[in-house]
């Protein structure tokens, strides 16, 4: 037998709860299961078509909202008015040793957003060491879709973990 949430719910009776006005419950079909939102990235890059290709890139994954950036100062700003579960950071273009980018990552690790960081390889020779030791993950530019893919998914992983 069904409990009686249920078989209202599936005859559609009008249920009087705590006072005289009837609630109708619609019946099973028109039940509309809640979607969860997508994961949000912040993409930022002051190179437009790196951002657009990395957009255009997480967009054909189907699995999350890029929300892309070409200023740091907006990037910035952002991470304290968005939720973010993860973030794509084009490191060549404002030089990994600018303040703001490095308050750009600082302000990433202060809200526990994993992010990748993207840079050409043929940077300074000291500079890749830092970036490794600076950032959770490095992708060396161009970005293949497989690899974005499995970076996605190790960042995503990271943003789920409990220290949030």
């Amino acid at each position: 037998m069904l409990p009686t949430v249920e078989r209202a719910m599936a005859a559609a009776v009008p249920l009087t709860i705590g006072s005289p006005q009837r609630v109708s419950i619609p019946s099973r079909g028109k039940l509309q299961r809640m979607k969860s939102k997508p994961p949000r990235i912040l993409v930022y890059s002051s190179q437009a078509l790196v951002l657009f290709d990395l957009k255009d890139m997480l967009d054909r994954l189907g699995k999350f909202e890029a929300v892309p950036f070409s200023s740091l100062r907006h990037a910035i700003a952002s991470i304290g008015a968005q939720d973010y579960a993860a973030a794509l950071v084009d490191e060549s273009g404002a030089g990994f040793e600018a303040p703001a980018m490095q308050e750009l990552r600082h302000g990433l690790r202060g809200r526990f957003i994993p992010f990748a960081s993207l840079v050409t390889g043929d940077e300074w020779p000291g500079m890749m060491a830092a970036i490794t030791q600076a950032t959770e993950v490095v992708i060396l530019k161009p970005v293949d879709e497989s690899r974005l893919r499995a970076t996605m998914k190790s960042l995503i992983a990271a943003s789920a973990r409990p220290s949030r």
